[in-house]
């Protein structure tokens, strides 16, 4: 049964898990060899130990397969953690559109920190107010961006840092950490840090893979600012499966005769009733 089959009745929309299978996690369910409570990161690298050689992510500036991407943030990682990223930071990811948004977000993530996404559209004093409400003690940027900050105080890791040097120890990262903090759009006032723990999107995927049946097969693309949280559903979706990512280059997302519309939560099921389609997944392809 598809879960688009007939959103008018309720009969149509699967059933909650029963109660004794909530409490499996996407890691007791299909990588028991971690150990126990292993957060995103830990899940990721399982992943690319398995497929090594798959494609994880293409970008405007090339791809990246499962090992380079886990060998470049584990890189990058190490400097952020000599800069002073530690668990309980929280760690600007303020870069363009490419290969490096993929590899900066994870190895903030593998110094157990969380990651402030900051979308370089943004005006300068919302991302100055965002790494400083955010308490940031280091913001990943290439050195264009990181010049047009201005001087915040903040130290600037450049994800090019990620290219060569020894592969550093790195602390194993809990489930309870916090992943990320994305802030609201501050329409009803000032904007509000909303912090989510990566048990929180391991969480997500596992309630849904019985609906969905997540794959090394599936290709995502990231459509969406990293600042706005659907972009997680868009990422992890392939890097938690074998999956592999596209990083859509902003013209092509500002380009209505290219998309014609972005999929959102609310626009996906009219779509997919109206269309007939068995199975459409936003954000996802087979």
């Amino acid at each position: 049964m598809s879960i688009f089959s007939d959103l008018n009745d309720p009969r149509g929309i699967p059933e909650a898990a029963p109660d004794q299978q909530r409490g499996t996690s996407l890691q007791e369910s299909a990588r028991p060899d971690l150990p126990p409570q292993s957060g995103l990161t830990g899940l990721f690298e399982a992943v690319a130990a398995e497929f090594p050689l798959r494609t994880a992510v293409t970008a405007a500036d090339g791809s990246l397969t499962y090992r380079e991407l886990n060998e470049k943030s584990d890189l990058l990682a190490g400097k952020l953690l000599d800069a002073g990223a530690k668990s309980g930071t929280t760690v600007g990811l303020h870069t363009p559109r490419t290969t490096d948004l993929i590899t900066g977000l994870l190895g903030i993530l593998k110094t157990g920190a969380a990651y402030l996404p900051l979308d370089p559209g943004y005006p300068a004093p919302r991302i100055r107010w965002a790494l400083s409400d955010a308490e940031c003690p280091v913001v990943v940027a290439p050195p264009d961006l990181a010049a047009a900050l201005g001087d915040t105080g903040v130290r600037t890791v450049d994800p090019a840092a990620a290219d060569d040097g020894p592969r550093p120890a790195l602390p194993r990262v809990p489930d309870s950490a916090a992943a990320y903090v994305i802030h609201t759009s501050g329409s009803t006032g000032e904007p509000k840090g909303v912090q989510v723990e990566h048990r929180n999107v391991s969480g997500l995927f596992t309630a849904v893979q019985p609906w969905f049946g997540f794959g090394a097969d599936d290709v995502w693309t990231l459509f969406h600012s990293a600042a706005f949280d659907f972009s997680v559903w868009e990422i992890w979706g392939a890097l938690l499966h074998g999956g592999r990512l596209v990083v859509v280059p902003p013209t092509t997302t500002r380009s209505t005769g290219c998309c014609g519309t972005k999929v959102s939560p609310s626009s996906a099921r009219p779509r997919a009733r109206s269309s007939g389609s068995p199975r459409r997944t936003p954000g996802r392809s087979r």
